[in-house]
């Protein structure tokens, strides 16, 4: 998963080397063909046509050279800031390519495939029980300690497709969850996921987080939930079929 610089450059580097070999890939498949209809039509020889493929095949054949070499001197080196989070922009470009390619990157194991995640202000958290007293509390919830900040009523916000946890934010401002936070009387919670992938894989896996969230919550709990776009209403349904 993208989730440093570090990780979001060896992403980058793997998506252009996935870019440039099927795109290499499709001019190929146009040449052929052309050049199969002028040899049907007495216009070209067997040899032009032998050549050209053999051309594409290094082409393809050096991409994957130079693509893998790449991304082992990225996992392999320190970069300045590598460790730093995602910026808001890039977060944005992840999670595009996720909503257009997402069975892809899922399929191929590739760095920017997000997996699906519970975020709290912009930062996925653990559902292991001992990491509930960490979690930041805001407005009266501030004032109480440890688990007590933590609120019976639980709001899960899902976005759509090609977007983030974080599109819930209103740039500067407070987030809706964390308006409501102000008043005391909700926890709130963003989910981060890969929205390419099939609308049941979704359904499927946002029943399990759900589940597992509320059985590691720290209080006994009631469910609401918000989602932004048809795609994440459509996974919400689903959630509900599932259960």
């Amino acid at each position: 998963m993208a989730g440093t610089q570090q990780d979001f450059y060896i992403g980058a580097a793997q998506a252009l080397k996935d870019g440039l070999v099927g795109g290499t890939h499709t001019i190929n498949g146009v040449h052929v063909s052309f050049l199969d209809a002028l040899g049907q039509a007495g216009l070209g020889g067997n040899l032009h046509g032998s050549i050209t493929k053999q051309v594409y095949r290094f082409i393809i054949g050096l991409s994957h050279a130079t693509g893998w070499g790449v991304e082992q001197v990225l996992r392999n080196i320190s970069l300045p800031g590598g460790h730093l989070p995602l910026a808001r922009r890039q977060l944005l470009l992840v999670s595009s390519i996720n909503g257009a390619f997402g069975d892809y990157l899922e399929q191929e194991r590739r760095v920017w495939a997000l997996p699906m995640q519970f975020c709290k202000d912009g930062h996925s958290i653990s559902l292991d029980e001992a990491v509930w007293g960490q979690l930041p509390a805001r407005g009266e919830a501030a004032g109480e300690s440890g688990l007590d900040s933590f609120k019976s009523h639980v709001v899960v916000f899902v976005h759509g497709l090609c977007l983030h946890d974080q599109v819930w934010s209103l740039g500067d401002q407070l987030s809706y969850g964390a308006r409501w936070e102000q008043q005391g009387k909700i926890t709130s919670f963003n989910l981060r996921y890969n929205s390419g992938l099939h609308i049941h894989e979704n359904g499927r896996r946002l029943a399990e987080q759900l589940e597992a969230l509320l059985n590691a919550y720290p209080k006994k709990n009631r469910e609401a939930y918000f989602s932004r776009s048809f795609n994440g209403w459509l996974n919400f349904k689903k959630r509900l079929l599932l259960c």
